[in-house]
């Protein structure tokens, strides 16, 4: 469950996705507060609960469900790929 700041609300249409398990590894109770807020504009944050806050930043998804994020990083532009969970 997510209990996020109330800076965290979601005021425009979107796709939530919260953090549900570890897989192999071990993460960080930060990360288990974590979740993905997927805008119908294109533009996506990424939630801490933690002091941590929001990123942010763009995103296209592919007919074939994968999901590329592209945020602004204090080094320059970061990508990321991901495939939607069926």
């Amino acid at each position: 469950m997510f209990s996020g700041k109330r800076s965290h609300r979601v005021s425009l249409p979107a796709r939530i996705f919260a953090f549900d398990h570890q897989l192999s590894y071990p993460v960080m109770e930060y990360t288990k507060e974590s979740r993905y807020v997927l805008y119908d504009d294109g533009s996506f944050a990424l939630q801490y609960a933690t002091p941590a806050g929001e990123y942010d930043g763009m995103y296209q998804q592919a007919a074939s469900g994968a999901v590329t994020f592209v945020s602004k990083a204090p080094d320059g532009v970061r990508q990321r790929r991901c495939r939607a969970a069926s």
